[in-house]
């Protein structure tokens, strides 16, 4: 464990805590959700996150070994319906602005259509050295979540159904990942917030056996 990692914990998010607060109609299909932060002390955002997301990797490597490892990212606005668009998707358009998933694998894109307008979402699967990468890339493109989800988990239908970030956590990211007993993370710390790391929400079980 990293010196200085802190953790709180929640088992269920509806409830009053000191974790993170969901409101109890936010996910009606999923009997109890929990949550837990990891974190440390410190405004160097970047770096802590990258030690923070190395401690949670090992965690999940060790303690829940079926989970595989994803980042998820998605275009924050509609883009017009043309050939460069359609031609670059994702990872093309987005590596410009520094957005580079080195040592991930898997890379997926997927387009969502609406009124002739489109916006593409992407996924590739993570490995320990891509962690350093995934930081940096997720601050460039902020529509972006860790997941950790069972290996037969369909990444294909969840880039389909898009998101947005109207929440900290979008509502059907939430559902679909922990419906299928997998864990959702959202980093948290920016500009002079004293403490900087990643809120993972899941079933409580999954989270049981993450922080015991």
């Amino acid at each position: 464990m990293i010196d200085g990692l802190q953790t709180t914990s929640t088992m269920d998010a509806t409830t009053r805590n000191d974790t993170f607060n969901i409101n109890d109609n936010f996910s009606p299909h999923v009997e109890k959700i929990a949550a837990c932060a990891w974190f440390t002390n410190s405004r160097d955002h970047v770096e802590s996150r990258i030690l923070v997301l190395k401690e949670i990797f090992s965690l999940i490597s060790s303690k829940s070994k079926n989970l595989n490892i994803w980042c998820i990212l998605g275009d924050s606005f509609w883009q017009p319906d043309d050939r460069i668009i359609r031609y670059k998707k994702f990872f093309k358009r987005y590596k410009r602005i520094g957005v580079d998933l080195l040592h991930a694998s898997n890379f997926i894109e997927q387009e969502v259509e609406l009124e002739g307008k489109l916006k593409y979402f992407g996924a590739a699967k993570l490995s320990k050295q891509s962690i350093p990468s995934t930081v940096n890339s997720m601050i460039r493109a902020p529509y972006s979540y860790i997941i950790a989800v069972p290996q037969e988990f369909d990444i294909h239908a969840l880039l389909s159904m898009g998101w947005d970030n109207r929440d900290l956590f979008d509502r059907g990211v939430l559902i679909k990942v922990v419906e299928n007993n997998g864990l959702v993370l959202r980093a948290f710390g920016f500009f002079d917030d004293p403490e900087s790391g990643y809120t993972g929400l899941a079933k409580p079980y999954l989270i049981k056996t993450l922080v015991q």
